[in-house]
């Protein structure tokens, strides 16, 4: 049994033997959350409120019946937590001028949550921009813009407010990599041929522009085309300090940008069965070498030491050759996820003791990941005689460049040479290695 399974038990004995000690009673409910029994919390909730008639018990209520539905508990239990809402009205008048308040902004996640479980989107969208004024971070509001346009099937809206989000935040690379990714789930442009795969949008010459008002007037029916002259419109801008590149600059952001752009491009091709062109991957490989010849050095970034690597990796043959027979995209997403979950490589005697700590506070959360992986490979992203695919060690390489290049300016992390030298020692990479290059 663990401490908190423990203590949860000491929590129910005292809240039961003394039911009017309201804070036994909030101790047992957050034990409960911490072990995922949202059912038991939600009926410690419902006794609490019930006894105490305090509105935060209320909504103790609702948060573990959406949680419980968020975790596969039956929709039907949304209509509950909807019913118990009108307790709890929202008033969404004379926001503009109402200073700060974090339980409105709560209450507010709450009715927009329940909307959104219930698929009830453009409800949910008329929400978000009535409550605009509670989102005091813009890319707040633009996030949730994205994902409820999406959830509603307006693709095209979701995307042209992800390449907004760039345009307004160009040091952002979550925004980036959001809106490099969404931009390969909108249906494929008039005239395209599938046959030559999704790498093939970016071949012939992009114009030079040097405004945005240049760059909008040479926008195309292409999104990912689109993506691509952004991203390379902002690699010209010159570099402003830490403050404005989440680390190092915005060109910065915009050449991470174009590798998660062009790993996307081949993801999407190997869903679709089609061979890449070798003219293609090498051109990506360029990319990668351009980003580590113009970052080497730098003392905001990891020392990358890779001119060998970069020089053997230049030719496509080989790497078509070497990634024959691996995983796909799922090798991608497993090495990424078990980054960001696992990584105490190089601290100190007390950096690895916060991060053991911080592991075991997220083993239902790399479990959840896991099970991502598990759903990506049931639908056909697996190993095995007819998944294979020579692309999947090359989006691996990419992968381990961007999280290396993110994690340098994180001085609690050093990145070593070999780490960088494993981003493109592809003939290395396999489930193994995978997780720890």
């Amino acid at each position: 049994m663990s401490l908190v399974q423990s203590g949860g038990s000491l929590d129910e004995a005292a809240f039961n033997r003394e039911p009017d000690m309201e804070e036994y009673g909030s101790f047992l409910f957050y034990t409960y959350n911490r072990l995922h029994q949202f059912a038991k919390a939600q009926q410690v909730a419902t006794k609490m409120y019930a006894k105490f008639k305090k509105v935060q018990h209320l909504l103790w209520v609702i948060s573990s019946i959406l949680l419980q539905v968020r975790f596969g508990g039956p929709p039907k239990m949304l209509d509950l937590a909807a019913m118990m809402l009108q307790k709890a009205p929202l008033g969404l008048d004379g926001l503009q001028n109402m200073p700060f308040n974090r339980g409105v902004l709560y209450l507010f996640f709450l009715h927009l949550s329940t909307l959104q479980l219930q698929k009830k989107q453009a409800e949910a969208i008329e929400m978000l921009e009535a409550g605009k004024p509670l989102l005091k971070l813009p890319s707040d509001l633009s996030a949730l813009r994205v994902q409820l346009l999406w959830e509603a099937g307006r693709c095209q809206e979701g995307v042209l407010e992800a390449r907004a989000q760039v345009i307004a935040s160009p040091g952002s690379w979550a925004s980036a990599q959001d809106y490099a990714r969404l931009v390969f789930d909108l249906p494929s442009p008039d005239g395209f041929d599938a046959s030559k795969g999704h790498t093939s949008r970016f071949s012939g010459m992009l114009p030079s522009v040097v405004s945005f008002e240049e760059l909008e007037s040479n926008w195309t029916q292409d999104e990912a085309r689109n993506a691509l002259l952004l991203f390379r419109h902002l690699q010209q801008v010159e570099e402003q300090g830490q403050s404005t590149g989440g680390g190092s600059g915005v060109n910065r952001i915009a050449f991470l940008g174009e590798l998660e752009l062009r790993r996307c491009a081949l993801a999407r091709t190997q869903l679709d069965s089609v061979a890449v062109d070798a003219a293609d991957v090498q051109e990506m490989v360029r990319v990668m070498s351009t980003f580590v010849q113009h970052f080497a050095g730098r003392e905001d970034h990891t020392s990358f030491s890779l001119a060998v690597e970069v020089s053997e990796a230049a030719d496509a043959s080989p790497l078509l050759s070497a990634a024959a027979g691996e995983d796909r995209e799922a090798a991608v997403l497993e090495a990424r996820l078990r980054r960001s979950f696992r990584r105490t490589e190089g601290m100190d005697a007390a950096g690895a003791s916060r991060a053991r700590a911080a592991a075991e506070q997220s083993v239902a959360e790399e479990a959840e990941a896991c099970r991502l992986v598990e759903t990506w490979i049931r639908f056909g992203g697996g190993s095995g005689a007819e998944n294979k695919s020579p692309e999947a060690l090359l989006q691996l390489a990419v992968v381990a460049l961007i999280e290396a290049d993110r994690w340098s300016p994180n001085k609690a992390v050093a990145c070593t040479d070999l780490a960088c030298r494993n981003s493109f020692g592809l003939h290395r990479v396999g489930s193994g290695s995978a997780a720890s290059s």
